[in-house]
């Protein structure tokens, strides 16, 4: 099991006291990698699993991977033969688990009318310690670009709906991308 798997599977063991129903994403994560790597298809895995990589430990319900615009189209055969079925057209279930996969297609737009589209996954540059994984930089800035972030000046309830990277993230007023987080497409 990689280390990011262990660490959900023990954020997992301590929060199912707490919530009985949180799905199993540590034993979905393997499965999630293989079905895309025997695909061929290009991907980062970014989203809750990215942040417990990168050293903040918190539970999440789904796999979030950003996924270049051809994906489908390798993906469809070989979804049920990896144990997962489509559910819409950017979510796949894990069915022996029934973790959430949620594909962000490079080239679609940002949620809440974030700053442009999803990035190639080839674009964004890979974690040291696991190549499957976005680097906390380009974490940092899809969270921003999507707008999980706040300005100084928000309120501490509307805070508490952010992203816990974005949250955490160093604050000068209001936060701009280029002031720490190198672009995901080189310099400015």
């Amino acid at each position: 099991m990689d280390p990011t798997a262990q660490v959900l599977a023990r954020l997992r063991r301590f929060a199912r006291s707490m919530n009985p129903e949180l799905p199993a994403v540590d034993l979905a994560l393997a499965d999630v990698r293989r079905l895309l790597h025997d695909a061929g298809v290009a991907f980062k895995l970014v989203g809750g699993v990215a942040v417990v990589h990168h050293g903040y430990a918190r539970t999440t319900e789904d796999v979030d991977v950003l996924v270049e615009e051809s994906a489908w189209s390798r993906l469809a055969e070989a979804l049920s033969s990896h144990g997962f079925e489509r559910v819409s057209v950017s979510r796949l279930r894990h069915v022996s688990t029934g973790v959430r996969v949620d594909l962000l297609v490079a080239g679609s737009p940002m949620p809440r009318g974030g700053n442009g589209t999803y990035p190639a996954p080839d674009s964004i540059a890979a974690s040291a310690r696991d190549p499957d994984v976005v680097a906390l930089p380009g974490l940092l800035e899809l969270k921003l670009r999507s707008r999980r972030r706040c300005a100084a000046t928000r309120s501490k309830s509307s805070r508490r709906s952010e992203s816990p990277a974005v949250r955490r993230a160093p604050r000068a007023g209001r936060v701009t991308l280029p002031s720490y987080v190198p672009s995901l497409n080189g310099p400015p």
